[in-house]
């Protein structure tokens, strides 16, 4: 659905408190340290995925996305692992230590589920947000999905004098007047607001500030290699 089909693998300078967004960064080292970089390169390599390195980001050497499916699909079928689509789960239950997934025509047993439905973010076929309906079910709570890695609206009526165009500089998240998070990178102007990497890195703040009713504004340094009287 993403990544110009090239299928980004992982990340050699990985951190997870600064490469991942969460209300609750401080428990991210310990799910990753669980299952590292250099695990991932190694399962794959034991599967024939050879991984290349450009700059930190580690792909596949056929630099296809498809060949990670194909191999994956391959080790499931020596596995002997049965995989079943098109069936909507309607309930998960969980007796006697064992798991039961329901669908319209059938029950499934098992020792373990995962579930990995996505969400309402995009149009992704599946993707309907029912899986926050079952993970709800089992008591699990949910924190209120919000809009993330996303450009920014922008209130004014001015912006397409700047619409197209891209340009390096700092983009400072403001909430209530006071500065939160700041990111620096190529900037998107557009005829609704800003885009680009640096935006989207903020966006997760702006919404979560928005539903809670705050002041969100944002400042743009267009020269951020130049002190004031410099300018």
């Amino acid at each position: 659905a993403t990544g110009n089909g090239k299928s980004n693998l992982g990340k050699t300078d990985f951190s997870p408190k600064r490469d991942y967004r969460s209300h609750d960064p401080y428990r991210l080292p310990e799910f990753f340290a669980r299952f590292q970089t250099s695990d991932t390169i190694r399962f794959f390599m034991e599967l024939g995925i050879y991984t290349r390195n450009r700059d930190g980001w580690l792909y596949p050497y056929s630099n296809q996305a498809g060949s990670v499916v194909d191999v994956l699909l391959m080790e499931a079928a020596y596995r002997k692992v049965k995989i079943k689509t098109n069936a909507h789960i309607q309930l998960l239950a969980r007796e006697a230590g064992r798991w039961t997934a329901v669908t319209e025509g059938w029950s499934y047993k098992g020792d373990a589920v995962i579930l990995a439905c996505g969400s309402r973010a995009s149009q992704v076929p599946g993707a309907d947000g029912s899986g926050y309906t079952l993970a709800n079910a089992l008591g699990h709570s949910i924190v209120k999905p919000l809009p993330a890695l996303v450009p920014l609206v922008c209130r004014g009526a001015d912006f397409a004098k700047w619409a197209g165009i891209r340009t390096e500089g700092v983009v400072r998240l403001l909430i209530q007047g006071a500065p939160v998070k700041e990111e620096r990178g190529e900037l998107q102007l557009t005829n609704y607001g800003i885009s680009g990497i640096p935006v989207f890195q903020l966006s997760r703040y702006a919404a979560r500030a928005l539903e809670e009713g705050c002041r969100v504004s944002l400042e743009i340094d267009f020269l951020p290699d130049f002190e004031k009287d410099q300018l």
